[in-house]
């Protein structure tokens, strides 16, 4: 009776390591995982934002992704769009290019989503 308890716990152990084990090695990232990797740590924390994501039936193999963040923490910038171009290649997703582009406060420069600096 004293080893029914250890039993049931090594029984546990043993099928949460089997599950963790077959979860990696059957795991592949989609595009919108590798690019919320590649974000800042806390961005969804200090901010609003929305995910678009972009694949044409035509070209499986390529990816756009727009994250449009609002509410940021900045006096001049109203909101801030990183666009993500992703490629698949080796059945895995990789990023080939990164843009950053900011839209200005009213009055504090172009308000548009532009690379340029606001003031």
């Amino acid at each position: 009776m004293k080893n029914l308890p250890l039993a049931a716990l090594s029984l546990l152990l043993l099928s949460s390591c089997v599950q963790q084990t077959t979860a990696i090695e059957t795991s592949f990232d989609t595009p919108l995982q590798v690019v919320l990797k590649s974000m800042e740590p806390g961005f969804s924390e200090a901010t609003n934002f929305t995910i678009s994501q972009k694949a044409a039936v035509e070209s499986p193999t390529m990816a756009q992704i727009e994250i449009v963040q609002t509410h940021v923490l900045d006096d001049s910038i109203q909101s801030i769009m990183t666009v993500f171009s992703l490629s698949k290649n080796n059945q895995r997703w990789t990023i080939d290019h990164q843009s950053v582009l900011q839209q200005c406060r009213p009055g504090r420069g172009h308000t548009d989503f532009s690379p340029a600096p606001c003031q």
